[in-house]
């Protein structure tokens, strides 16, 4: 009981599980699996198919995307305690960026595979964390509409900052180039 309760409380911290009591954590902490991991190890590569997420117990990691140019964009750094790659319960899609440990970390995979099975068998726990998902997704959707709203504002400014961010890009690629690294 004192690790169910353990990862209860872990797992309520955490937005994409919050409101499981302890038996309903105990069942998504059954499908847990505890991976010890080295800094600079990748949990997900931009691209690849979503077949599980992660719960970031300790340690940083750092997300982030190819831009058009090819160079890797910096998106979010992810501090322990974290979900990453929680959109894979979804629909298992690619995923949309590559996150890399900063630090070494303890990590807990979920199969997308394993959380399906305890959906398909009515577990409330599952559909708890499904609902959550899907709030989580609707805040994103107000945060982005707001996002282009800000840009649509004031179009003239926005494509200047675009214009900027578009030569500050071309000179570190320059500056690379002549350095003689991979562009």
């Amino acid at each position: 009981m004192a690790t169910i309760t353990r990862f209860a409380a872990l797992l309520g911290h955490l937005p994409v599980f919050r409101g499981l009591n302890d038996l309903e954590a105990g069942e998504i902490a059954a499908l847990m699996h505890l991976e010890q991991k080295p800094a600079g190890a990748v949990l997900c590569k931009e691209g690849e198919a979503g077949d599980a997420i992660f719960v970031l117990e300790t340690g940083v990691a750092v997300a982030s995307k190819k831009t058009a140019q090819g160079d890797e964009q910096e998106l979010a750094t992810i501090e322990a305690p974290s979900v990453i790659g929680e959109l894979a319960l979804i629909d298992g899609a690619a995923r949309s960026a590559t996150v890399r440990l900063k630090t070494a970390a303890q990590v807990y995979r979920i199969s997308v595979k394993d959380f399906d099975a305890l959906r398909a068998k009515f577990h409330p726990g599952a559909y708890k964390v499904m609902r959550n998902l899907a709030l989580m997704l609707c805040e994103r959707l107000r945060d982005t509409n707001e996002r282009v709203s800000e840009f649509y504002a004031n179009p003239e400014a926005s494509l200047q900052a675009m214009q900027k961010r578009q030569k500050e890009l071309w000179a570190k690629r320059q500056a690379a180039a002549a350095q003689g690294a991979p562009k």
